[in-house]
């Protein structure tokens, strides 16, 4: 055999071993047996965080105190018999929406109209000046989401309270006592889109 002979199958030879090798599975180096590289994995993917909660409205039930004690002068009269069996009507009445507030102005007739309710709840009815209607809208604004209030006030400043508010109302004649405005009032990052809803009821029986 001439020497190209044998330099070309030299050359086939060496080829061969190299993908015999290349084959074998896993393969000694230095005495050591090395196990073939492990395909790469998958990258995890990251967890997700919780979407959020969507935002939700507060709902403000305003209403003008119960009947009050037809006495004369007396610049802080308190409920009459009347007054006392409406009150308790409204708690029967409200109790179930599930009130987280309570507000009345500082005269007795307002905080009588809510202590069936504030009792039944076990809530305490926060006083508020009847003559500062901002600071009440104040304390309103400040309430968590999804909160529900209920504000007992008077003829001349409950229609008030329901504008401040963003509602809509009419005047309340002297002899009503039974209206009571129903307020959805959107989370302020949604005000541009949504109005506050304002539902008139009658506590009438």
């Amino acid at each position: 055999m001439n020497r190209s002979a044998l330099a070309r199958r030299s050359a086939l030879g060496g080829a061969l071993a190299a993908l015999v090798l290349a084959a074998l599975l896993p393969v000694t180096l230095a005495g050591r047996q090395v196990p073939p590289a492990e395909a790469p994995k998958p990258a995890e993917a990251a967890p997700q965080a919780p979407a959020p909660e969507p935002a939700r409205a507060r709902t403000v039930i305003l209403l003008r105190h119960a009947e009050k004690e037809a006495v004369g002068e007396v610049a802080d009269p308190d409920l009459s018999g009347a007054g006392r069996e409406r009150a308790a009507r409204l708690a029967e009445w409200l109790a179930p929406s599930g009130p987280t507030a309570l507000f009345a102005t500082e005269y007795l007739r307002t905080k009588a109209t809510l202590a069936p309710l504030a009792q039944a709840l076990k809530l305490e009815v926060q006083s508020v000046p009847g003559r500062d209607p901002a600071q009440l809208v104040q304390r309103l604004e400040a309430l968590p989401e999804g909160s529900v209030a209920v504000v007992a006030g008077h003829s001349n400043t409950v229609p008030e309270l329901v504008k401040r508010l963003g509602g809509q109302a009419s005047a309340m004649p002297e002899d009503v006592y039974d209206r009571v405005y129903v307020l959805t009032i959107p989370p302020p990052e949604l005000r541009s889109r949504l109005a506050v809803t304002t539902l008139l009821l009658s506590s009438r029986r």
